[in-house]
């Protein structure tokens, strides 16, 4: 299934608050497709761009998707559209929404498939943050975006709060270096404990320093290189 990409009005942005919030009481809704192209909730765009409805297997996949979709358009227009981020992520719910023991859709907080108007919950979008981190960072990023769709991971969980370390190229690069396993294509083990060398620890080290050094211009080999040595044990090899 493919649809035009279009982005939610005010009206298609209640009726889909409406759905999340009963939802989340653990009342049952059938989805609203027809917020989606129905123009009575939803606009068009002043650009044409065709969305499909692609089964992504990590969040990984569904950034670079966007990211070639959008390339092009007016970027800075798109980023602070409340309707074309809503408009996503409604497209995309059934992959987004996690499920409970029975199989009911079980989704979480709202800003999560909602745009935010509140700067410390837009991070937590979760299509915007996907498609901002892939198109700043490309394959580094696969650290904090290698789980389902609907699963946001104990890394981003820890950085989402922590907006300038996620703009800071060097750190995403040492995020990368040290804690994803390309082979598994996920984490590696103790990487989001709370043990030596963790990325909790390495979020500790990272508010020390940046007292001294500049995080936004600092390389990731620089930080690596400054690690103490509880970090040994993540460090990739030679």
């Amino acid at each position: 299934m493919a649809n035009q990409l279009r982005k939610l009005n005010d009206e298609g942005v209640i009726k889909f608050r409406e759905y999340l919030d009963a939802l989340r009481q653990g009342t049952l809704q059938a989805y609203p497709a027809n917020l989606l192209d129905n123009e009575e909730f939803s606009d068009g765009l002043e650009f044409s761009v065709e969305v499909e409805c692609l089964n992504f297997e990590t969040r990984y996949d569904m950034g670079s998707y966007l990211v070639m979709l959008l390339e092009g358009h007016d970027d800075q227009g798109i980023l602070g559209d409340i309707g074309i981020w809503s408009w996503l992520a409604l497209f995309w719910f059934e992959q987004l929404c996690g499920r409970d023991s029975e199989g009911h859709p079980k989704p979480s907080k709202v800003y999560n498939y909602i745009l935010s108007d509140r700067y410390n919950h837009r991070p937590r979008h979760s299509v915007r943050t996907t498609y901002m981190l892939v198109r700043d960072h490309g394959e580094k990023a696969r650290v904090l975006l290698s789980k389902g769709p609907h699963q946001r991971g104990e890394i981003i969980e820890q950085f989402a709060a922590r907006q300038f370390y996620l703009n800071c190229s060097g750190v995403v690069d040492a995020l990368g270096q040290l804690y994803f396993d390309p082979e598994k294509r996920s984490f590696k083990r103790g990487a989001a404990g709370k043990g030596g060398g963790s990325s909790r620890r390495f979020i500790t080290f990272l508010q020390q320093i940046e007292k001294t050094y500049d995080l936004y211009s600092i390389s990731g080999e620089a930080l690596l290189g400054m690690l103490p040595t509880e970090y040994g044990k993540f460090l990739p090899s030679e």
